[in-house]
């Protein structure tokens, strides 16, 4: 079966004001939310959720950039990997940073500060396992972080986690 994103004119009526409003401010809809819009009542407040992961914050959007990436990386989800290799670079990550994420172990060389080591493999460990999260890793954290800086760095990984499934679960075509 192959679920097939909704163009606008095939959306729900209630979607076609989100639609018109995405459109007015990227000037397009990805095809996440247009395979999304086959729940109506999942959209809205789904974006109003991402909306707010990613307003700004006490944490470095680029940190969060990385976290989400290598997320998706790990996951190995195409449409995000691809999506937040472009958002990543336009906040300051690297192509030898992308580059790195993309390797085992890559996160731990000397191109990532000490903070942004912290953050990838807090990251990978909430996404390989996370119930095996100790207070200790937390701690580790705490050296570089604050509790609300900690909250948002889970809260871009569990995005990215999320939207990892929905995407490779949902078979989202990539955006050209």
């Amino acid at each position: 079966m192959k679920i097939e994103p909704l163009e606008k004119e095939q959306a729900a009526e209630s979607v076609r004001p989100i639609y018109e409003g995405i459109e007015r401010k990227a000037g397009r809809i990805n095809n996440m939310l247009k395979v999304m819009a086959h729940k109506p009542n999942v959209l809205g407040p789904f974006l109003e959720f991402y909306k707010q992961v990613w307003a700004a914050g006490s944490l470095d959007p680029k940190i969060k950039e990385l976290a989400y990436l290598r997320t998706s990386l790990m996951n190995g989800c195409t449409y995000c990997s691809r999506a937040h290799t472009a958002s990543a670079k336009k906040r300051g990550v690297t192509d030898e940073q992308v580059q790195a994420l993309k390797e085992p172990g890559g996160s731990d060389r000397d191109i990532f500060t000490d903070e942004e080591r912290a953050a990838l493999q807090y990251a990978e460990q909430l996404t390989a396992w996370p119930a095996a999260i100790q207070p200790a890793d937390l701690e580790t954290l705490g050296k570089f972080f604050n509790t609300e800086q900690i909250e948002e760095l889970v809260l871009a990984v569990a995005t990215a986690n999320l939207t990892n499934r929905f995407n490779e679960g949902m078979k989202t075509p990539v955006d050209v």
